[in-house]
């Protein structure tokens, strides 16, 4: 196409010099919704929730939840699909104990881990770790390793991957989580 004599290029995002298969993460189809279940002020049920994604254009959800959503999780799922928005992540408070053994899984995340899968969908599950550490300390990285394992088992069991977010605290701290993944 011609713009005053000049030929329009496609627009993108990053441009390496070769054919663009750049993946264009601003791209409508290509953002998701996150933060929006547990930080709802209008309270939407999730099919108000849906309806509202799938009018705003937004066809991918990263489900955040607090214990009071936990139990709308299959109804969650059922109207995202009627909407046609997929479940792209779930987001995963894993909380390292101080006490205690590590290790133990959120029945709950237990619950919404095998649904999805049942059901055929593989979202990605978005872990935060938190922990009352303050400094760099070695063993406390191990142990938080030890902490994530069965749940990284079960996400891989389940064909899920797990992502690692920081937040805040220790594994806020960008080379406390490049030392946990190593």
């Amino acid at each position: 196409m011609a713009v005053n004599g000049a030929q329009a290029q496609p627009s993108r995002i990053l441009q390496f010099g070769w054919e663009d298969t750049t993946v264009r993460w601003c791209d409508r189809p290509n953002v998701a919704a996150a933060g929006i279940v547990a930080t709802d002020l209008n309270d939407r049920t999730p099919r108000e929730r849906a309806s509202m994604l799938r009018r705003i254009g937004i066809r991918h959800l990263i489900w955040d939840w607090r214990d009071r959503d936990a139990l709308q999780f299959d109804a969650e799922l059922d109207a995202l699909h009627n909407q046609g928005v997929s479940l792209g992540g779930i987001v995963i408070q894993h909380p390292l104990p101080e006490n205690g053994a590590p290790g133990a899984i959120n029945p709950h995340v237990r619950q919404f881990v095998t649904e999805a899968a049942r059901r055929g969908l593989a979202p990605d599950l978005w872990v935060t770790v938190a922990s009352g550490a303050t400094a760099d300390d070695h063993e406390h990285v191990w142990h938080a390793a030890d902490h994530l394992e069965p749940l990284a088992k079960l996400a891989g069991d389940h064909g899920m991957c797990v992502l690692l977010t920081n937040e805040t605290g220790f594994f806020g701290e960008p080379r406390n989580l490049v030392a946990l993944v190593e």
